[in-house]
Order: structure tokens, then C-alpha cells, then sequence
């Protein structure tokens, strides 16, 4: 067989299972799919096609599974998620929505810069394992963002649900994204020991915090400056100043740490980490 014939072969397998349904938001097309706006179902699709012309990112109520399921990192899928289809009335509220809890927090040029390259909306997002079943507000991936409750859930949501929703989608930008995206100063590392592990009793002078860490990390090699790093995003995104200013007054070192990287963030980046914590809502 020669090789013009083996293409043709396998470009004809390729289009026979880009054809393929699949359950749940829509066919799919391609591996890649490129996607058209207006989607044409939603009266706040003009505000979609703004966010794509300002910022190039595509926000998407319809799209196939393989896109949804699909990184392009390594070529690999993302553990196993679903979503149920967005409902395209209710966009013009989410994204009122997503303004209060992750754009306002960020100057433009910062999201030009740092909005995932697709931001796929559905109603329920769930992280199906072989254990248990969990329901999610976001999941993040290198090139791509879900973010749940784009349907009436939206207009009826409490406002403590929304604080919660706000505390894990920036957990998860700062922690999973962010944190290798960004530039951050030496010496927020500077005083920290990396070469002896942390332990919780307060005691000793190798609690952790007293060492400059927010979480314990109890291991040699979980002891690098990412995870240093990572957690301190994941646990000051937890909660209010106030909830930690306790813990910073009385550890120097973390509250060093927290004021060197709060800093950096506003000189460098017009992002302060305290205004996003401290956001409440009635």
C-alpha cells in the first residue's frame, strides 16, 4: 500500500469519528474545533463577541465533549468531568456575575494576557471518580476554564454561595494557573528554609508557620519554592485578611511574606491579592 493511499485512509477514519456523537454538549467535530460567534442562542451574545474581540478568548455555551474533556497539554484529556448545557438566557446574568467575583479584580491588560483561551459555561459540572461523584463551581485546565451555574441557579444564588464560588475559582486561577504564569520576587523566598521539613506543633521551631509557610509541607520533596508558593495562593484565596491576620501578627516571617508578595502583585502585575479576598456580599 502506498503512502498517498494510507493517507486517505486514515484522513477517511478521522472524519468517520469526528461525526461521532457523543452524551452530553453537542457533537463532536474535531479535536480542535473552531468556534464561531455569535453562537446565536443567547440576547447576550453581543457581550460574548466583546469579550472575544477585547480579550481572544472564547466564552461558549455550546460545544462538543472532546473539546470540553480535551488539553492540550501532553496531548491528554482532563480526569473525568461532566457538564450539563448552559442555558442561553441566563449568559447576560452570569456574566454580571463573573464581573463580581474575577474581572473586576484584574486590569485589562492583565486578562488580555491571562484569560484561558476558552471558557466553556454549563449548568451542573460534576467530577465523576470511581469512589464518589462531586459537584464543582469551576475546573481549570492550561488552556481552558468550566464554570458552572450558568442557568436560573444563577438569579437565585445566596450570597453565601457566591463568596464560596468566589473563594474556589480564585483558589483555582491563583493555585493552578497563575502560580506558573507569573513572575514573583526573590524575597518572598529569601527567608525561607527549603532543605528541613515542617511540623504542626507550635511549639517547635519547625512549626510551620513560624517557618514562613501557610501549610504544612511535611516532606523534603514537597518542600520547592512552587509549592511554597502554590500554597500560599490556595490559602490566603480562602478567606478575608481578617481571617489570617491573626496568624500573620503573630509569625513575622509570614506576614513578611505576605506583604512582599501583595506588593510585587500591585507594582508589577495592578492586582491586589487583599482586595480580592476582602470582597464580601450582601
Amino acid at each position: 500500500m502506498n503512502k498517498f493511499v494510507l493517507f486517505v485512509i486514515i484522513c477517511s477514519v478521522l472524519l468517520t469519528n469526528a461525526c461521532t456523537e457523543e452524551e452530553n454538549l453537542g457533537e463532536i467535530e474535531a479535536p480542535f474545533p473552531v468556534y464561531t460567534l455569535p453562537q446565536g442562542k443567547s440576547p447576550a451574545d453581543n457581550r460574548i463577541v466583546e469579550l472575544y474581540e477585547k480579550y481572544g478568548s472564547y466564552f461558549l455555551y455550546e460545544f462538543s465533549r472532546r473539546d470540553f474533556i480535551w488539553t492540550y497539554v501532553a496531548n491528554s484529556t482532563i480526569p473525568p468531568y461532566q457538564g450539563t448545557p448552559a442555558d442561553p438566557a441566563y449568559v447576560g446574568p452570569f456574566l454580571d456575575f463573573l464581573d463580581d467575583v474575577w474581572f473586576k479584580f484584574y486590569p485589562d491588560d492583565f486578562l488580555k494576557k491571562h484569560l484561558p483561551y476558552k471558557v466553556f459555561l454549563v449548568d451542573t459540572l460534576k467530577q465523576v471518580l470511581t469512589t464518589s461523584t462531586t459537584y464543582r463551581y469551576t475546573r481549570i485546565a492550561a488552556n481552558q476554564l468550566a464554570l458552572s451555574y450558568c442557568s436560573d441557579t444563577i438569579v437565585k444564588m445566596s450570597k453565601e454561595t457566591k463568596l464560596a464560588y468566589k473563594i474556589w475559582l480564585q483558589r483555582q486561577l491563583w493555585g493552578d494557573s497563575y502560580v506558573d504564569a507569573l513572575e514573583f520576587p526573590e524575597a518572598f523566598y529569601a527567608g525561607t528554609v527549603y532543605t528541613r521539613v515542617t511540623n504542626t506543633t507550635i511549639s517547635s521551631p519547625d512549626y510551620f508557620m513560624a517557618r514562613g509557610f501557610f501549610q504544612n509541607i511535611s516532606s523534603l520533596t514537597s518542600m520547592t519554592r512552587r509549592w511554597d508558593t502554590y500554597y500560599f495562593f490556595w490559602n490566603v484565596m480562602s478567606g478575608t485578611y481578617e481571617s489570617i491576620s491573626a496568624n500573620l501578627e503573630a509569625y513575622p516571617l509570614l506576614k513578611q511574606k505576605y506583604n512582599i508578595m501583595r506588593d510585587h502583585l500591585i507594582q508589577h502585575y495592578g492586582v491586589d491579592i487583599r482586595e480580592i479576598t476582602d470582597a464580601v456580599y450582601n
